[in-house]
């Protein structure tokens, strides 16, 4: 066997280290440098932008513009596509709005129809109806409601059974048998409630029976406006008994109304007034005469014998130191109210005339409101001359209102 000489050894080690380096250098050009060269060339944008112009870079500043430019291009395609696009979501949303109005206006004139709809079928007078029947049962009436309607005007009393009756004949167990027996029997009968078109009034009465107590928040003699195609007012008005209460509906002409009772459950009642708008209609009733308290003469001009003028009824009241006093009237024509003034004799009464009535209905009586004021009369031919005692020291004011027609006098205590 031959032996190798030590030259020898260190010759071949040489070669195979030479081989293996050439081996590495092969695997590096073939692999590493190529993902070397890939790096390169996707270097961000940003870092293109950071070269220094020295005026040899010149194509690489146009190359960036170029892009730039590219750039801006496609930006400003991106704006235009976006501003299209929110053109037609406005569009879309202009369209929904529509389509909202649209619909709205399909509901009102849905609820409209549906208005008109749930009375068509009603009888409607000109002159008087009434429901239900009066008995041992007594209500409140806890509010009144008002709304305009497409071809009527809806007024609504809510009224309330209360426990008011007393006991006179109770049976082996202490209860009240034959009460209960007849409260029982009504337990499905309305309430008794009128309405009348009063032409003298120029409004449609409203008679609610058995009341003990009112908190709809109108007070007496004191009204809540409505002024709708005709409808004025709703007027509460004085009554001579306790368990009444009269309201009236001030209206532009006789118009054909119909009155409804809805039992809301056991005890509660629902009393609806459906008005059509009168024919002949103005916006809103007018109120006549002086607004303000003086110790001056005051007068309203109206009508007379001639139109026939009339006082038909009065009431009066005290709130807060104001006494109030009023005089049903009516009278043909234009105006339904009589002619009138108002002056203070001698520092002393404070007297009211009527020129020329028809017919007086309350001259004839004394009307006392305190121990020292009363409210005198006297007739002479077919003027009605009255005079408040014990109001020496005190202001009025003389006023009318219309539907109700009625002439009113404020006394009050000078500052």
């Amino acid at each position: 066997m031959d032996t190798i000489s030590p030259q020898e050894k260190t010759k071949r080690r040489i070669i195979f280290f030479v081989v293996i380096l050439i081996i590495a250098v092969v695997i590096f050009l073939v692999i590493v440098a190529p993902k070397k060269g890939d790096e390169s060339t996707d270097t961000p944008d940003n870092q293109n932008n950071t070269v220094i112009d020295d005026g040899n870079n010149k194509n690489s500043n146009d190359s960036k513009s170029d892009k730039n430019s590219k750039d801006n291009k496609s930006d400003k395609n991106n704006t235009t596509d976006k501003n299209s696009n929110d053109s037609k979501n406005d569009k879309s949303n202009n369209n929904t709005n529509d389509n909202n109005k649209k619909d709205e206006n399909n509901d009102n004139n849905t609820s409209a129809q549906k208005d008109d709809s749930s009375i068509s079928s009603y009888s409607f007078v000109t002159d008087s109806m009434e429901v239900g029947e009066e008995s041992i049962r007594k209500f409140n009436i806890e509010k009144i409601s008002n709304v305009e309607r497409q071809s009527y005007y809806e007024i609504s009393f809510s009224l309330k059974e209360i426990d008011s009756y007393m006991c006179t004949d109770k049976d082996a167990d202490g209860d009240c048998k034959p009460i209960k027996d007849q409260l029982k029997a009504l337990v499905n009968v309305s309430p008794y409630v009128s309405a009348t078109y009063k032409a003298s009034l120029g409004a449609i009465e409203v008679k609610i029976e058995d009341v003990m107590r009112d908190n709809s928040g109108i007070m007496h003699q004191e009204s809540r406006s409505i002024n709708k195609k005709g409808i004025y007012r709703i007027y509460r008005s004085v009554t001579g008994r306790q368990d009444e209460e009269v309201y009236d509906v001030g209206v532009s002409s006789q118009s054909e109304f119909y009155l409804e009772s809805k039992k809301e459950k056991d005890g509660e009642w629902m009393v609806c007034l459906y008005i059509k708008y009168p024919s002949s209609s103005t916006t809103t009733a007018e109120n006549l005469g002086n607004t303000d308290f003086s110790k001056n003469a005051q007068d309203i001009k109206g009508g007379t014998k001639v139109n026939n003028a009339k006082i038909d009824g009065y009431s009066w009241t005290v709130v807060g130191g104001v006494y109030k006093f009023i005089w049903q009237v009516s009278a043909e024509g234009e105006n339904p109210i009589p002619s009138v003034s108002a002056k203070l004799d001698n520092d002393k009464n404070v007297s009211i005339s009527f020129e020329s009535l028809t017919r007086d209905a309350l001259c004839s009586s004394k009307v006392y409101f305190t121990d020292t004021m009363a409210l005198e009369c006297i007739k002479d031919g077919d003027a009605s001359s009255y005079t408040f005692t014990g109001t020496s020291g005190y202001e009025f004011k003389l006023s009318a209102s219309l539907s109700p027609n009625q002439v009113v006098l404020e006394l009050k205590k000078a500052d």
